[in-house]
């Protein structure tokens, strides 16, 4: 790790990230709106773990090696305060939402506080179910708590050491769950059991920001890029790895999600650039927060409406159910952005990082955006 920031400290808008943020956000529409029994949500879930763990390192560390030690403590303010507006706002609102459409009243207090994933947790069960993809902001918003104050104020050479170590726990951790609670929601909804695919991406965010990381990935030939992730998604898609550990995919899958996140933040090149950076699957991803926070309630919404229009299985199979509910969740997702999240982003600008040479906006990460 430099003692100097680089380059790299000047953070661009990552357009390709966006890129991959859509191709998450879709998996998890197609897992929860078409194929309940798909693993392509869980793996888009995973996705956004590992480019929120680069991010949100990267962003930390450049103005840690910026402005020094002694501006920790205005980093630490400004990077809360700024997440806080970005997350909180339109949360609230999508979930005063929910608890109109169903009954959230008895659980509400566990998700106003991002603990449905401990509420999960603790319950086994995903109730109410118009709330169920809340764990997941639940598992980001505890790794923002603790990973800011970690990257900020720790010695610097602890961090790497850190990182490993948390990769290493969180997979022996799931594996010690599944043992124990073999039908259990605890290893797959708790924070520490997700701390592998952040750590990946914040240990990638370091190297990139400390190492020009771009440039060694495109000193690898990328037929070699190619085969090593088409590899480890066949043995992921043949569930071949599952013969070993349920939880094998998805350490194997952390490599080739790894890699594309660190390709796109430098630039891919060819068709794979090309498709990453089309305009409209940029904005679904600049909008993935909205889709991800916004599509559990349209779906419970259409559900609940639809026979109330008459439209029985006869005359409105449920694929077309599917589609109704999907746009409506692209539509107020794209009103959310445009008339509440983008104006209270606006407000980020009174929490700079002062003193730093970064670009002021913090990239979104994750499904919170």
């Amino acid at each position: 790790m430099t003692d100097q920031p680089t380059q790299a400290t000047k953070e661009p808008r990552a357009e390709q990230i966006d890129g991959l943020r859509a191709l998450a956000v879709l998996g998890v529409l197609y897992a929860h709106f078409a194929s309940p029994d798909s693993f392509l949500g869980h793996y888009g879930v995973r996705l956004f773990f590992v480019i929120s763990g680069f991010l949100i390192t990267r962003i930390l560390l450049s103005h840690r090696l910026a402005t020094g030690d002694e501006g920790r403590g205005t980093i630490a303010i400004a990077f809360y305060a700024r997440r806080c507006l970005r997350i909180m706002p339109v949360y609230y609102l999508a979930l005063l939402v929910m608890s109109a459409l169903a009954s959230v009243r008895e659980t509400i207090g566990w998700h106003a506080l991002f603990g449905s994933n401990i509420l999960f947790a603790l319950r086994n069960d995903w109730y109410p179910p118009v709330t169920a993809h809340l764990w997941t902001l639940g598992v980001e918003e505890q790794f923002y708590i603790i990973w800011p104050l970690l990257i900020l104020f720790l010695p610097r050479r602890w961090i790497v050491p850190l990182l490993f170590a948390g990769i290493l726990a969180s997979i022996a951790g799931r594996e010690v769950m599944e043992h124990l609670q073999p039908e259990g929601l605890a290893a797959a909804v708790l924070m520490p059991f997700s701390i592998d695919a952040l750590a990946a991406g914040a240990l990638l965010g370091i190297f990139d920001l400390a190492g020009k990381g771009g440039a060694r990935l495109r000193a690898i030939p990328r037929w070699a890029l190619f085969a090593i992730s088409l590899v480890l998604i066949a043995i992921v898609v043949s569930d071949a790895a599952r013969s070993i550990s349920i939880w094998a995919n998805d350490v194997l899958l952390i490599v080739p999600m790894g890699l594309a996140v660190l390709a796109a933040n430098a630039g891919i090149g060819g068709v794979a650039g090309a498709f990453l950076s089309l305009g409209p699957l940029r904005y679904l991803g600049r909008i993935s927060y909205g889709v991800y926070l916004w599509h559990n309630p349209m779906y419970f919404l259409v559900g609940v409406t639809w026979p109330k229009l008459g439209l029985s299985p006869e005359v409105a199979p449920q694929s077309y159910m599917i589609v109704a509910a999907s746009l409506a969740t692209l539509v107020v997702a794209a009103l959310s952005w445009r008339l509440f999240e983008q104006p209270i982003n606006g407000l980020k600008r009174r929490f700079p990082y002062r003193g730093a040479s970064a670009v002021e906006p913090v990239p979104r990460a994750g499904p919170v955006g």
